[in-house]
């Protein structure tokens, strides 16, 4: 190969690698200030429903009960409704609202509320 031409394919060898590393870091920042926004949004949105006065009372009426909430007492509840409220202002894919003990109390399942 003539010089000229080694010249040229060292030079677009260079630019392309600059490029794809450019393209890498800006891709990678852009993920994390995506993931950053989303963390930010689903906190803002749990601290808004868990300062409801509704959502407290009702936390509280049900762990108030003796023993693991029933499915059935659950679902279509008032917690059940207020959740999926929240779901529907908020724009959030699900919401859900579980006790001090960690036992769900809604669930974007219905049939998945307690016992998780």
């Amino acid at each position: 190969m003539r010089f000229s031409t080694q010249m040229l394919l060292l030079q677009l060898a260079c630019v392309t690698a600059v490029v794809a590393i450019c393209t890498g870091v800006f891709v990678g920042i852009g993920v994390q200030q995506l993931r950053a926004e989303a963390e930010t949004s689903a906190l803002s949105i749990a601290r808004t429903v868990a300062a409801d006065s509704d959502v407290r009372a009702g936390v509280a009426q049900a762990s108030a009960d003796a023993g693991t909430p029933t499915n059935a007492s659950l679902r279509g509840g008032p917690l059940s409704e207020l959740a999926a409220a929240a779901e529907a202002n908020t724009g959030a894919l699900f919401i859900v609202i579980t006790d001090d003990h960690g036992i769900r109390l809604t669930h974007p399942t219905p049939r998945c509320s307690a016992r998780w």
